[in-house]
């Protein structure tokens, strides 16, 4: 599902990729970023992350009532980064908050290798 949303303290408009599911008493919500980590510079990186994560839960908090729910709460972005020390950093930060970061380049490969019919 793609929403628009405002952000009330700024009044501004922007384009949100996100998937909200329900199961049972879990929401789940998935946001997909464009971020290519290998070309941010590494004094950038916890702020990227830092937005990134305020950025999902701020969504959280304005469309879904979570009350007696768990939530799983994933980013998904296009790649590793090249560099296991930053996959690491990246992973360490958003698991603090309780985020799951995943990368569609291995969820795509994953589903294609799944999907072909073994002879």
């Amino acid at each position: 599902m793609e929403l628009l949303l405002t952000k009330a303290t700024r009044k501004t408009w922007g384009r949100a990729d996100i998937l909200i599911t329900e199961a049972g008493d879990i929401v789940a919500v998935l946001e997909i970023k464009a971020t290519d980590w290998d070309r941010i510079k590494p004094k950038n990186v916890k702020k990227n992350l830092w937005r990134h994560q305020n950025q999902l839960y701020s969504y959280v908090e304005r469309t879904l009532e979570i009350e007696n729910k768990g939530l799983s709460a994933y980013i998904i972005y296009p790649t590793r980064p090249s560099s296991a020390a930053l996959c690491k950093v990246i992973e360490s930060y958003l698991e603090g908050y309780g985020i799951l970061p995943h990368w569609y380049d291995e969820i795509a490969g994953d589903a294609l290798r799944d999907s072909v019919p073994v002879h």
